[in-house]
């Protein structure tokens, strides 16, 4: 059989390349115009137009309403009347000046001895008066209708600038981050394989435990989203013998497995139960000192298992020594809790648990077995470093 290729070499290859990649994508946005102007014009939304807003009620101060001068009616000018020589002179008014009239009479008659009487002409006897004809009064201009009342004056729009300043809220910082966890992981160890496995030989879920090593790089989308891209990998060894003594008494039949999950590609979102940063109109976006998160993702895993050593034919009850290996490519799932906490500036402390579920098709010497188990429980610790 072929011997496996060594895992700490594939590990540093995934890490290099999961440093690189995200070196590389920082340094096209910091070096090159286009990509940083499209990446702005895809994360800032456009100004909204407000309508303006018409200020009514209690507050609102309507416009004086304009001055509706009348038009002048000029003076009616009526000639002085003589009520006695006048044609105007109406019956009414020439009986009412009658007691007048002869009262001045004996006057008269008295002063008559004192001037001799002079010849004249015969006394005329007075035309009749007719009356004359009684203007009408003139008629009443109609009441003048009051004027409109004047609609509310609108509230005066808001600056550009200001409402500028209201939408356009300078981008988030220290959006990126780049972390490195270190922890462990625990197999299930369920299916078909791990039940024949363990019944054979002393192999127990706790010996497959394996030390783990991950990357993860996240882009915080809005103050409670983040984009997380991870690879991670563990490894576990362990020494097992058959439960079945050896024919003829001896050294025990003994074995060494190698079980690795190669690294796993996952993409995956986080959600924080707080903002990760708050908007002050003084002080800007502020950063809230610890996160706690839920989140969640898919991908890809491979897996090597790997058997060598001695074996023990249970029906022939003879030993023989074997090398058996399957290698295979799975599909994973995980769901995952977590804190960051705040260490100094732009450096935090990351704890996550994970449960992830997969399993993938057995190879090789295996493949007459179901498809294994490679679900199992990750607990890491990690340093977060944000740009």
């Amino acid at each position: 059989m072929s011997s496996p290729t060594p895992l700490r070499r594939r590990i540093l290859r995934a890490l290099l390349l999961s440093l690189l990649l995200p070196m590389l994508a920082w340094g096209l946005y910091v070096r090159v115009p286009s990509v940083r102007a499209t990446v702005a014009r895809l994360l800032v939304p456009p100004p909204t137009k407000r309508a303006p807003v018409q200020v009514t009620g209690e507050g609102a101060v309507p416009p004086p309403a304009p001055v509706v001068t009348p038009p002048a009616v000029p003076p009616v000018s009526e000639p002085p009347v003589d009520l006695f020589s006048s044609p105007a002179a109406t019956p009414a008014t020439v009986s009412s000046l009658a007691p007048v009239a002869e009262a001045r009479m004996p006057v008269a008659e008295a002063l008559a001895p004192v001037a001799p009487a002079r010849p004249g002409p015969a006394p005329v006897a007075p035309a009749p008066v007719a009356p004359a004809p009684v203007a009408p009064a003139p008629e009443a201009p109609p009441p003048e209708a009051p004027p409109p009342e004047a609609p509310p004056l609108p509230a005066p729009a808001a600056p550009a600038n200001e409402v500028m300043v209201r939408t356009m809220r300078p981008p988030m910082p220290e959006r990126f981050a780049l972390t490195i966890r270190s922890g462990s992981f625990t197999p299930r160890a369920g299916g078909e394989f791990f039940a024949t496995v363990n019944s054979a030989l002393t192999l127990s879920p706790g010996a497959l435990r394996a030390q783990s090593i991950g990357v993860d790089g996240s882009w915080l989308l809005t103050p409670r989203w983040e984009l997380v891209i991870a690879i991670e990998g563990s490894t576990a060894s362990a020494q097992t013998q058959t439960r079945t003594p050896r024919p003829g008494g001896g050294a025990p039949v003994q074995q060494s497995n190698l079980f690795a999950v190669e690294p796993v590609g996952t993409l995956a979102t986080r959600y924080y139960l707080v903002p990760s940063y708050r908007w002050d109109a003084g002080a800007g976006w502020v950063a809230e000192p610890s996160r706690v998160f839920l989140g969640g993702g898919v991908g890809v895993l491979s897996y090597l298992l790997n058997q060598q050593g001695e074996f023990l034919d249970e029906l022939t009850l003879r030993t023989f020594q074997a090398d058996l290996e399957s290698r295979g490519v799975g599909r994973a799932a995980y769901l995952a809790a977590g804190i960051d906490i705040a260490l100094v500036a732009k450096l935090a402390l990351l704890l996550e648990a994970r449960y992830q579920w997969a399993t993938a098709p057995l190879a090789g010497s295996y493949r007459s077995f179901e498809r294994i188990d490679l679900s199992g429980l990750r607990l890491s610790i990690g340093a977060q470093r944000r740009w």
